[in-house]
């Protein structure tokens, strides 16, 4: 058995389509190891360092936002690659925006720390796309009033489980639930899709067959509700399908709703007088960093309304890097309570007044303030 094992691998071989010479002049410190932690972070390339630090050593950078020379150099930087992250992704500055965070995590915690979980009622944001955040959210004080909801798949990355607690604080309610059951409810086969299907399984089913019906009032109360999952298991490697998102869209875990949150006691939602009041509006949180490090993700066919990810376990450098990429659909829905830095226009230390910048992407994160 031992013995015919070498001939059976060589039926599994891919024949490389790249410089075998070249990766082994790049990773000439991998020689007599085995690297098998791709899910935390890939190996950088020894070319790679050098061309950074060339562009380093040759150029003179500033904080963006000053303004002198310097300043203007590292913001056309900045910019030129956040191009660089829509092309990649198959999308445009006019769909998405891309904040800078500290890693795929930040990036999580900056949707659960600033996602409207309230349930109010607004004008309905179809066609809106505003580019600066909403107002603060607040606590509501009426305990009657319904609330919006966070669902999650229970086989997911801790840093998506750190959203219960943003959530519970907001009062909105909250759902643990299985894979099994999310594929009974979304569809999706038990084995694993193959890598060249991109995850998105090839009957691209758009599920508007199963568009649940909505009301249409102009103006309505909305519950906000805020699904995540993973398409790939940080863990097991296994993925789910990704036309979930345009089915999560359209209503289909509305009936989790209906049973008690995790964060409520036994017969809670029985004993509510609010039942059926509120209609659900979804939104995704794609947790991609496990998938885009071996996997594309075409934003232009798949539209989850946040994305985040690590630069780190797709390229192996620069550490502590990572973005998270917003649907225009959601560019008024963070509701963000802290400013200062650089994601400030204008603020007046004698009274109660302060202009954010007008850009989601600079009044959001603090990261390049200082």
């Amino acid at each position: 058995m031992m013995a015919g094992m070498p001939s059976e691998l060589e039926n599994f071989k891919i024949p490389a389509n790249y410089d075998v010479q070249r990766v082994q002049e790049d990773f000439v410190r991998c020689k007599d190891q085995h690297y098998l932690d791709h899910a935390a972070a890939t190996l950088y390339s020894e070319s790679q360092i050098k061309s950074i630090t060339a562009e380093l050593q040759g150029n003179l950078f500033g904080n963006p936002h000053s303004r002198h020379t310097p300043s203007d150099t590292a913001t056309q930087i900045i910019e030129s690659v956040r191009q660089r992250i829509f092309e990649h992704f198959n999308t445009t500055s006019e769909e998405y925006d891309v904040i800078f965070t500290s890693g795929a995590t930040d990036a999580i915690r900056l949707v659960a720390q600033n996602f409207d979980w309230n349930c109010t009622y607004d004008i309905s944001r179809k066609g809106k796309k505003s580019r600066e955040p909403g107002p603060p959210q607040y606590v509501p004080s009426d305990p009657h009033q319904p609330r919006g909801a966070f669902v999650y798949q229970r086989e997911n990355h801790t840093s998506v489980l750190g959203i219960r607690d943003y959530a519970n604080h907001f009062d909105a309610e909250v759902y643990s639930v299985r894979t099994k059951k999310l594929k009974e409810i979304l569809g999706g086969p038990g084995a694993e899709p193959s890598d060249t299907q991109a995850n998105g399984f090839s009957d691209r089913d758009s599920g508007a067959d199963l568009q649940v019906s909505r009301k249409e009032d102009f103006l309505r109360l909305k519950r906000h509700c805020l699904f995540a999952y993973s398409p790939q298991c940080n863990f097991s490697g296994a993925k789910t399908p990704l036309n979930w998102i345009e089915k999560v869209h359209n209503g289909l875990l509305n009936e989790i709703l209906k049973e008690d949150p995790i964060n409520r006691i036994p017969g809670w939602r029985k004993s509510r007088s609010d039942q059926g009041i509120g209609d659900p509006e979804w939104f995704v949180l794609l947790d991609a960093a496990g998938l885009v490090a071996t996997c594309p993700l075409d934003l232009a066919r798949w539209k989850p309304d946040f994305v985040n990810l690590s630069f780190y376990k797709i390229m192996g450098y620069p550490t502590g890097l990572g973005c998270l990429l917003v649907s225009s659909r959601c560019w008024d829905l963070l509701r963000k309570t802290y400013y200062g830095g650089g994601t400030v226009q204008m603020v007046d230390s004698r009274k109660m007044t302060l202009v954010p910048r007008p850009v989601l992407h600079d009044s959001v994160t603090e990261r390049s303030g200082r």
